[in-house]
């Protein structure tokens, strides 16, 4: 196995940061973690779900009833 890629590392004056610990060739995954946040553009307001981040699935509006 590989050794880990990134290190955390504190750099006085400038706080917390991450560096490679060795070389990455492109297109290697380096981090992968769950979002703990995350911003819809304008584009995607209304067309996915808030919530899962799931498109809608539009249904044909004529066959609901209020």
């Amino acid at each position: 196995m590989e050794p880990a890629a990134l290190e955390r590392f504190h750099s006085p004056g400038k706080g917390s940061g991450l560096r490679s610990r060795r070389r990455v060739r492109p297109g290697e995954l380096l981090y992968r973690d769950v979002p703990f946040a995350y911003v819809l553009s304008e584009e995607q307001l209304g067309s996915v779900c808030e919530r899962c981040l799931r498109r809608w699935q539009y249904r044909n509006t004529n066959s609901v009833k209020v």
